[in-house]
């Protein structure tokens, strides 16, 4: 009977890591400068909000907020740092933060950190993830890949 239990056991985790997959999170959004400071060496202060559509890889989708500033070096590097807010189809919301420090203006990395939610979102609460960006004309597409470990498809259903 131990045996039974036992092998039970490892046939129910190994079907878990099985069905547990990469989670993948698109936002498209449209973007607005709100205002901008240059200094002397010609580094730059913005602040900017973006709003759009987004989608992931298990169904769910809605719309997205964020109020970000940017501090752009002489260099290039950039020190960015946002706030989202995010509402899905059935009128969940969550709330992110989004981090990046890299160089270029144009696209670059960064985390995002899902910093508190409604419902099922609350599960998500401190989990990061990186992000890819990439701005075209006055918007972007932002793309998060979480690791399967994280098994995010599953704390969400």
């Amino acid at each position: 009977m131990k045996k039974l239990i036992t092998l039970l056991n490892l046939l129910f985790l190994i079907t878990n890591y099985c069905n547990a997959k990469e989670y993948n999170f698109k936002w498209y959004n449209d973007e607005k400068h709100n205002d901008i400071i240059t200094l002397l060496d010609k580094s730059n202060f913005q602040s900017v909000s973006a709003a759009g559509i987004w989608e992931d890889n298990i169904g769910n989708y809605g719309y997205m907020k964020c109020i970000i500033s940017i501090y752009i070096l002489q260099d290039k590097n950039i020190d960015l740092n946002g706030i989202c807010e995010a509402k899905d189809n059935n009128n969940e919301k969550f709330w992110a933060k989004l981090r990046r420090t890299t160089k270029g203006v144009g696209a670059g990395v960064g985390k995002m950190t899902f910093i508190m939610g409604t419902s099922k979102y609350s599960k998500l609460k401190d989990i990061s993830c990186p992000y890819a960006v990439e701005w075209v004309e006055s918007g972007g597409i932002l793309q998060m890949r979480c690791k399967e470990n994280l098994n995010i498809e599953g704390l969400l259903n």
